[in-house]
């Protein structure tokens, strides 16, 4: 048997409780400032990807499958963007605090993988 009363049981759970809203409240707090810091990458993958498919007509014919792909991958950007952010969030909100560890890097890493093949590209030509 426990040595606590239900009185103290009920004031541990409301402790607990507060706890753990005080940490959905922080974890939402920072994922809205990684989501407004990663919004100005996407926007910038968007514009270059844009503007590398105004100029597809000018890739050679090696260069061509390379280059749908880099533009298909950029305008993918927001999606993901959005599809992570608004996953965790719901997650966040249904008490689920392991997910705000790991989906909100995967717009980062997107950006980076983007960057990554934009150079190893570069590098070969």
């Amino acid at each position: 048997m426990s040595d606590t009363t239900p009185e103290q049981n009920a004031e541990l759970d409301a402790e607990k409780l507060e706890k753990q809203k005080q940490a959905a409240h922080a974890q939402r707090s920072l994922l809205k400032i990684l989501a407004i810091a990663t919004l100005f990458p996407t926007l910038w993958v968007i514009l270059l990807s844009s503007r590398m498919y105004a100029n597809l007509d000018q890739a050679t014919a090696g260069e061509e499958g390379f280059a749908i792909f880099v533009v298909v991958w950029g305008f993918l950007t927001p999606v993901i963007w959005l599809v992570s952010y608004g996953y965790t969030l719901i997650q966040i909100n249904r008490g689920n605090m392991e997910v705000g560890r790991i989906w909100p890097l995967v717009p980062a890493l997107w950006f980076i993988f983007w960057f990554a093949t934009q150079l190893a590209r570069q590098s070969q030509i």
